[in-house]
């Protein structure tokens, strides 16, 4: 702080030289990769990238970023787009092949104190996962999707790679991985298909419900072709009516739950048409419940419940009565609402 009061001050400041980080992008055989976007990252933070700077290479695969301050720091390099040559994005790190590090959490840290700083990074060419999606009989399936997920224990897909859509003769072909990793695979139906084909998780096998079944996809050194069968999943239709039996209730809800050991999981939410009809699916075989609820707008007087085969218009209103369909193919549930009661009256200021 300068405090003036009857006299004039100096302040005299010497600024320190600016740091810079430099370097060359290539890919195999020294070949320069141009257009390739280089980011400068503060070291602090090791789970995502914490910006100081950016800039591309030049066609000479040459970088410089701007002034820095002294400090430790992360460069990760992108590969340019498009990308002819399927390379992988990643970090620097020296000391290692390529200096080059597939995850934030590997990368090698830069210091700057009084002189600038190389880094020459090489991108590895990736690999990708191809193949054919097709149904029992052989049949070529347009518009499924593959998505190449990292392996951990969520139920999700954390995808690692663009998702590969197959073409009207079922080949398919996913982003860019990395060799000697492994990954899980979640396949999906094509979003309007109407035949019941049903999506899951790649297994040895064939294609499994959950995650925990799943097999791990384990990269070599070159594309891996997996061919894919998507089986056809069962229904579950019927009819939801009111005391009147011939009348369906329409906009009823219909809920589909899987019997597990914490209780039941729900597959799926499904309305009743304007007649009452509903169709729920596809799903994997297995036990299931159906439970059947009223419109919202609580005009029809009728009572939610559970389907329960032998029950009065096939309902029950507890889940412990509900009957459990094992289930290997299609099945109908028809169910009679029955009228519910009301509890009525009149509230009233204390005089």
């Amino acid at each position: 702080t300068i405090v003036l009061s009857t006299a004039d001050a100096t302040a005299n400041v010497t600024l320190p030289r600016g740091l810079h980080i430099s370097g060359r992008v290539t890919r195999a055989g020294g070949i320069a990769v141009p257009d390739a976007g280089v980011t400068i990252c503060a070291a602090a933070d090791r789970t995502l990238c914490d910006f100081v700077d950016s800039t591309t290479t030049d066609a000479s695969g040459n970088y410089r970023s701007t002034i820095l301050g002294p400090g430790s720091y992360l460069v990760e390099v992108r590969a340019p787009f498009p990308n002819p040559d399927d390379l992988l994005d990643g970090w620097y790190r020296g000391g290692v092949s390529g200096n080059y590090a597939a995850r934030l959490a590997d990368a090698g840290a830069i210091t700057l104190t009084a002189a600038d700083a190389t880094a020459n990074v090489t991108l590895p060419k990736g690999i990708r996962i191809v193949g054919t999606i097709r149904r029992a009989g052989g049949a070529p399936v347009e518009g499924a999707s593959v998505a190449v997920c990292a392996v951990d224990t969520a139920s999700f897909c954390d995808s690692v790679a663009d998702s590969g859509y197959s073409g009207s003769d079922g080949s398919y072909r996913t982003g860019i991985v990395s060799p000697g990793a492994s990954y899980q695979l979640r396949v999906r139906e094509p979003a309007d298909d109407t035949t019941g084909l049903i999506g899951g998780w790649y297994g040895a096998g064939g294609i499994v419900r959950t995650r925990l079944d799943a097999s791990l996809v384990t990269m070599t050194t070159g594309d891996r072709r997996l061919d894919l069968v998507l089986p056809t999943g069962i229904r579950i239709g019927g009819r939801v009516a009111g005391p009147a039996i011939e009348t369906g209730v329409a906009f009823a809800s219909v809920r589909v739950c899987r019997v597990v050991v914490t209780g039941c999981q729900t597959e799926e939410w499904a309305t009743a048409d304007a007649t009452g009809g509903f169709l729920a699916g596809p799903f994997f075989p297995g036990d299931f419940k159906v439970r059947f609820g009223a419109p919202f707008d609580y005009t029809t007087g009728l009572r939610s419940g559970w389907y329960r085969i032998g029950g009065v218009g096939g309902f029950t209103a507890q889940e412990e009565d509900a009957s459990v369909l094992s289930l290997a193919g299609d099945a109908t549930a028809n169910v009679l609402l029955p009228a519910g009661y009301r509890i009525s009256g009149t509230i009233r200021a204390d005089d």
